[in-house]
């Protein structure tokens, strides 16, 4: 099995100057919890509801306060040819 078959297609991206709750609302709208953060083409983080209520939120962060402030960055990925449990495996030996 390739990542192709279980990865989402329909992905929606934050950028570095976007604010959080305007990033907070498209989660709510698209009932996801999850987003990668992209710089042009260059993937720079990802940002998840938690980072938001937990990192942001929690510190009294404002709604217009930029997302890039509160993203994990260095993202591990993988590529859509990618054998699954490859990644999967990888994954595992890694401390999270």
């Amino acid at each position: 099995m390739k990542v192709r078959d279980v990865m989402s297609k329909d992905v929606q991206i934050a950028r570095p100057g976007d604010p959080i709750q305007e990033v907070a609302a498209r989660m709510a709208a698209g009932d996801f919890g999850f987003m990668p953060v992209a710089d042009g083409d260059t993937l720079i983080g990802t940002i998840t509801d938690r980072d938001i209520t937990v990192r942001a939120v929690a510190a009294g962060a404002a709604p217009s306060a930029s997302v890039v402030e509160y993203i994990t960055r260095d993202p591990h990925t993988a590529h859509e040819d990618d054998d699954l449990k490859t990644v999967l495996d990888a994954m595992g030996s890694r401390q999270i």
